[in-house]
């Protein structure tokens, strides 16, 4: 499980400053490291306390934009899961990621999906608020544009707006 250890709430943001050094340690230390190389990114795969984890890069300057941790059965905090499944009854919970980024702001999404319909949650604090309606993998790619102060294209959507 997850631990997220020392973490202080600010204006509804979850920061972990913790949680951020030793994601960094990992990857420094971790002998098993994949990367890819994109035109908007470089991601670096690693295995963070037996979960798939990774770092995303500006692949301009090398400057981190965040990790994100592939989260798989109770990692998905309860009350999290319970305020999915509050808003969205008749979808199933097919996957979920914790995404801390360079700040060391954590945020969990997961994907719900009904009727071969696919979309991304980003829950916080109980909230739960429609993130996207691409496949999840991208969920970390918009989250990461979202965030970054160099490219501010993405919004997130209030679902009640489009519903």
């Amino acid at each position: 499980m997850i631990v997220i250890s020392i973490a202080s709430f600010a204006a509804g943001t979850n920061v972990d400053k913790k949680l951020l050094n030793d994601l960094s340690a990992a990857l420094k230390t971790s002998t098993r490291v994949e990367r890819t190389i994109t035109e908007n990114f470089t991601k670096a795969k690693f295995s963070f306390n037996g979960k798939t984890a990774a770092a995303f890069y500006d692949p301009t300057d090398d400057h981190l934009m965040g990790f994100s941790i592939n989260l798989v059965g109770n990692d998905f905090p309860q009350s999290m899961a319970d305020a999915v499944k509050k808003k969205y009854k008749d979808w199933s919970i097919t996957s979920a990621i914790l995404f801390v980024d360079a700040d060391g702001n954590v945020n969990y999404f997961a994907q719900v999906e009904k009727n071969h319909r696919k979309i991304a949650l980003k829950t916080t604090d109980g909230n739960v608020k429609f993130y996207s309606q691409v496949s999840y993998s991208q969920v970390e790619i918009n989250y990461l544009f979202k965030f970054c102060p160099f490219n501010t294209a993405f919004q997130v959507v209030d679902l009640q707006k489009i519903m």
